[in-house]
């Protein structure tokens, strides 16, 4: 049975890729599943507490182009420690010093992605969730968690740009707050649309 979190994000979260309809302000949500693997409680946890607003140490702006279909590089706030390795033209992956995989970063069209999205939804169950509305209506950041029966935990970022998104997707093992927790603090402070968000701010002006 889908906890009342699950079937909140499921409802908005697919609404908002087949209408565009977002939620007016920044919503977030935990399960106690979520949050004893991290070590607290749901009243204490807030996805904020991941913010870093000034550069950390091991950590760093990685940049990736995707120059077949846009023109500019997409940001993402990474440990030093990850390399990016172009897999295509709209694939990229992010593997640490040992060239295990943390992180798979795609370009993908919202059309293509609502199906996927639609599964996912179906065969894991949220965990937690957060959504900030960057630049309304054009461009959105969602983070979730979900799990399923596997040991591992999934993680995934989704920043969207008009008909694009680019989709980070991650994992952590299971009570393993650490691995967790860098997980979400890189999605968390990714902007891969820094560039068009700053311009359409300034157009704005």
């Amino acid at each position: 049975m889908p906890s009342s979190l699950h079937t909140l994000f499921q409802s908005i979260f697919l609404a908002w890729l087949q209408s565009n309809t977002a939620p007016d302000a920044p919503i977030e949500g935990a399960t106690p599943e979520l949050t004893d693997w991290l070590g607290t409680q749901p009243k204490d946890f807030t996805f904020d507490a991941y913010q870093q607003l000034a550069e950390e140490p091991e950590w760093g702006w990685q940049a990736i182009e995707f120059s077949d279909m846009f023109d500019g590089q997409f940001f993402f706030y990474v440990p030093t420690a990850w390399a990016a390795s172009m897999h295509s033209q709209v694939s990229a992956t992010f593997e640490d010093a040992h060239a295990a995989p943390q992180q798979a970063i795609s370009l993908v069209s919202v059309s293509t992605w609502q199906a996927q999205a639609h599964k996912l939804l179906t065969q894991q169950r949220v965990v937690a969730f957060t959504y900030y509305p960057l630049f309304q209506p054009y461009y959105h950041q969602w983070v979730f968690v979900t799990a399923g029966d596997a040991s591992s935990v999934q993680t995934y970022g989704v920043f969207s740009s008009g008909d694009w998104l680019i989709v980070a997707k991650g994992s952590a093992p299971q009570g393993d707050a650490q691995a967790l927790s860098h997980q979400l603090t890189a999605l968390i402070n990714s902007n891969p649309w820094y560039g068009w968000l700053q311009a359409a701010k300034r157009q704005k002006e």
